[in-house]
């Protein structure tokens, strides 16, 4: 049996969101426990936020969810605040150096939902295929559907069709969005290498993660899962795992507002920087 690190960055993030997310990783943690392949559970709540009543609400959640899950599991439960606002990578690699020797990491973002068997399916295949250095979900939509949210490597003119343009064009080029975005995926049982994982759930060989020092600290908000992928596929295949299912309710930057837009064009920019320009 070994040991599995949960990092749950925490920003405005709504009560109800938390215990709904924590709830259901007790769930996952409880089955991956009782199937023997987890002996020891470090979560790491990361307070990116400035405003004492989150802290608070924060250590409240910690001493709830501090019932031991099973007496055959060490549980270590932690809220690392007090540091501001870090940004996303950066926060979460504050609870990778908590965790230095855990076999399994986990990046999970605080308004996602678990299905009970997911770490049983993510622990369990990459025990089995110890050359995969990370696994994505599958994502549950509000209407039952499967999807996901792996990407292809993007280009300038995909992020900005899929971000930004009118729904006319993004009819227009559906076909290149659907590229983009993977669809040959849809409703396919069978796992697959991925360029690009979702940062809002990767389940990591411990020692890929460590390998490449976590997130790149250069990226604020955006962006760092996109980074954080490729340079984990130098220590093994990244692969979408369709038997692993979540519920996630994310959004686009360019419905948050002119401050997400700029973080997201920037990002954007050092992505590019770094791995290399494709316009189109």
């Amino acid at each position: 049996m070994s040991s599995l690190m949960v990092s749950v960055v925490v920003y405005d993030s709504s009560e109800s969101d938390l215990r709904s997310m924590l709830a259901s990783l007790a769930k996952a943690a409880e089955a991956a426990v009782q199937a023997r392949l987890l002996s020891e559970i470090c979560l790491f709540l990361v307070d990116n936020s400035r405003s004492t009543p989150v802290t608070g609400m924060l250590e409240r959640l910690r001493r709830e969810w501090s019932a031991p899950l099973t007496a055959h599991t060490e549980l270590r439960v932690e809220v690392l605040s007090g540091h501001g606002n870090l940004g996303y990578g950066r926060g979460n690699n504050r609870a990778l150096k908590q965790a230095a020797a855990a076999c399994y990491c986990l990046i999970l973002n605080p308004d996602v939902e678990l299905e009970p068997n997911v770490l049983v399916e993510g622990i369990g295949y990459l025990r089995s295929h110890p050359a995969v250095a990370m696994v994505a979900p599958a994502v549950i939509e509000a209407d039952g559907r499967l999807t996901h949210l792996c990407k292809a490597y993007p280009t300038v003119f995909d992020l900005w069709l899929r971000g930004f343009a009118p729904s006319m064009l993004k009819r227009w080029f559906h076909q290149r969005l659907e590229r983009y975005t993977l669809e040959f995926l849809w409703g396919s049982e069978v796992p697959a290498d991925i360029p690009i994982a979702s940062g809002s759930f990767m389940l990591c060989q411990g020692a890929a993660l460590r390998q490449v020092g976590g997130f790149d600290p250069g990226y604020f908000l955006y962006f760092e899962d996109f980074d954080l992928s490729l340079r984990i596929a130098t220590q093994g295949a990244v692969r979408w795992l369709p038997a692993m299912r979540i519920r996630h309710a994310g959004g686009q930057a360019a419905r948050k507002g002119v401050w997400h837009v700029w973080q997201f064009t920037r990002s954007g920019v050092r992505f590019f920087n770094q791995h290399g320009w494709h316009w189109m």
